[in-house]
């Protein structure tokens, strides 16, 4: 069960899907449903979620492309942070960051 669901979900409106079929975000097209998938729109709404999700005992899992991604029929506990397209860019901050 996820904590804090009805806050996530009203803060979060349009991002979070619940029991959201994993097979669609992965390249094998394979996998059972994220109990809780977030899509962030950017890094500030990625920051305030974990803020948010930092005193739970949520589990999370963190989905990129979805390239050599296998997921369960019985799908995933927790939540499953799906980055999307407007977190593909690495930026050097300073020597070694």
């Amino acid at each position: 069960m996820i904590e804090n669901l009805n806050l996530l979900k009203e803060k979060f409106s349009g991002s979070i899907s619940i029991n959201e079929n994993l097979s669609k975000y992965n390249w094998f097209n394979l996998g059972g449903p994220a109990e809780m998938l977030f899509k962030p729109k950017n890094i500030e709404q990625l920051k305030e979620f974990l803020i948010i999700n930092k005193s739970s005992n949520n589990k999370i899992h963190i989905l990129g492309a979805g390239s050599n991604t296998l997921f369960r029929d019985g799908g995933v506990k927790g939540v499953t942070i799906k980055l999307t397209s407007g977190f593909s860019e690495i930026k050097i901050i300073k020597n070694n960051i």
